[in-house]
């Protein structure tokens, strides 16, 4: 039976058929749609067909070929889609298709079945030809050259060895879900461990989580909120424009800054949760916009600067000043997206929002301005004195993780008051205490030897009373973090 007759018809073929026409709005039926009237020749190549069911099945010979000429009971059990789409474009768009050719797989019902059985039968046949991996647009992305790039420096950039690792590791990239496992399939048990050993489970990543980081990065959480998928997609577009003809600005580099965003990323939504003001709820959001409002706030402080991702590649890892910094952000951004006065009730469709995101960003409230420039300040002071007094436990914020700019800043936070000057005095409680032990060691050598402490060749070239003057006058001075 050819389609002209498929429109009074359809509901007796499609009877068994896991779904009804979903209208050509539907993406995949509005891409067939799409094939049908712009390039029919395609179409047999792009489909997968459809599959169906009959009784009764009668053929004919003609020219040494076999046909089907008579089948009763005929049931459209996968494929009603395609079938549908086809119907509907002929009649609507008064399309052609008489060039279209459709693969079916056909599947004769044979002896005395009661009409139940057959039902069971059937059911049991389009259950199996529906039940296949869904494949997804992450899916479809992996082939872009962009992730074979990845894909490659990932086997050959080796990590950084933290203190105790004896062997060389590296971060696995995922091209293709389930990549990792499928490595390790044939391998003995022996080769197995060594894998493991130079690339950990919990050093891998893949297509999704990439798109998500980099999305965030670029300052676009309420794309990241909308979920994997449209984010993938959205992600892909970007990908290819900035890949242009040859991939230039796609290098090493980038991989250790993908690596430490991930980082990031992962190190923020397992500390999150651990704070007194997180109330248990919409912690990806947080995380994603904390993440990017960090990053707009250093960029509109720091001119021409930005946080030097490279370092944290070779951490592998926060500084804990750093993720106290973000974790401040990530407060701050929880009790905005939170806040009552905001115009969508649930959390998480708000935050899908671009105007959730500029709100966010417009709150004149939270300036890292300050916050950066103080804690840069202060320790970039005695930064000489604390490396003599105690080069291996230092706690003092590197400024190498962030790189500075001579712009004068000028700015009040009125946020993480507490947290910032916590850090303060507990940096000059332990100055104090190294100052006092010197102190007491170099009087006990002298009062031994006989001799002039002062000559000793270990130079402090500041005395306590100075340092406490230094500090009193900083704080007096209102150079404190709100």
């Amino acid at each position: 039976r050819d389609l002209h007759s498929f429109p009074t018809r359809r509901s007796s073929d499609l009877r068994l058929n896991v779904r009804s026409f979903l209208t050509t709005k539907v993406d995949t039926n509005k891409k067939m749609r799409e094939t049908i009237l712009g390039n029919p020749s395609r179409f047999f190549a792009y489909n997968n067909g459809v599959s169906a069911t009959a009784r009764n099945l009668r053929f004919e010979e003609n020219e040494g070929v076999k046909f089907i000429v008579f089948a009763e009971e005929f049931q459209i059990i996968n494929g009603g889609q395609t079938t549908a789409t086809l119907s509907y474009t002929r009649r609507k768009d008064n399309a052609d298709i008489s060039k279209i050719f459709v693969q079916m797989k056909l599947t004769e019902i044979t002896g005395n079945k009661q009409q139940d059985d057959v039902d069971e039968l059937v059911r049991d046949i389009s259950k199996s030809s529906n039940s296949q991996n869904k494949v997804t647009d992450a899916d479809f992305f992996s082939t872009h050259p962009y992730h074979i790039l990845l894909e490659r420096l990932s086997r050959t950039v080796k990590v950084p060895r933290l203190q105790g690792e004896q062997y060389d590791s590296y971060w696995f990239y995922e091209r293709v879900r389930g990549q990792y496992y499928q490595k390790q399939m044939a391998m003995t048990v022996g080769e197995k461990k060594k894998f493991q050993l130079e690339y950990p489970e919990s050093r891998t990543f893949g297509k999704t989580e990439l798109a998500k980081f980099w999305n965030t990065w670029l300052m676009r959480p309420d794309i990241v909120s909308k979920g994997a998928n449209t984010n993938i997609k959205d992600f892909a577009v970007l990908v290819d424009e900035m890949w242009g003809d040859c991939g230039n600005g796609f290098d090493e580099a980038y991989f250790k800054k993908s690596v430490a965003l991930n980082i990031i990323f992962t190190t923020l939504e397992k500390a999150i949760p651990r704070q007194s003001w997180f109330r248990g709820s919409y912690r990806a959001n947080v995380v994603t916009y904390a993440m990017a409002l960090f990053h707009k706030k250093v960029l509109d402080s720091f001119k021409g600067k930005d946080l030097n991702l490279i370092s944290i590649w070779d951490r592998q890892g926060l500084s804990d000043e750093l993720l106290d910094i973000f974790l401040c952000v990530a407060e701050y951004v929880y009790e905005k997206i939170t806040s009552d006065d905001r115009p969508v009730e649930n959390v998480t469709q708000w935050c899908k929002r671009k105007n959730c995101w500029s709100g966010v960003v417009d709150e004149q409230t939270l300036s890292l301005q300050t916050l950066f420039k103080n804690i840069q300040n202060t320790f970039m002071d005695f930064k000489d004195s604390v490396d003599k007094l105690d080069k291996e436990n230092q706690n003092v914020f590197k400024t190498k993780y962030l790189e500075s700019s001579t712009k004068e800043i000028e700015g009040k936070i009125n946020v993480c008051v507490t947290d910032i000057k916590s850090f303060f005095e507990k940096q000059i409680k332990t100055m104090n205490e190294n100052y006092e032990n010197e102190i007491k060691k170099m009087k006990d050598e002298y009062n031994e030897l006989n001799y002039e402490w002062t000559k000793k060749k270990v130079d402090y070239t500041w005395s306590h009373s100075e340092w406490q003057l230094g500090i009193d006058s900083h704080y007096k001075s209102g150079n404190n973090c709100r």
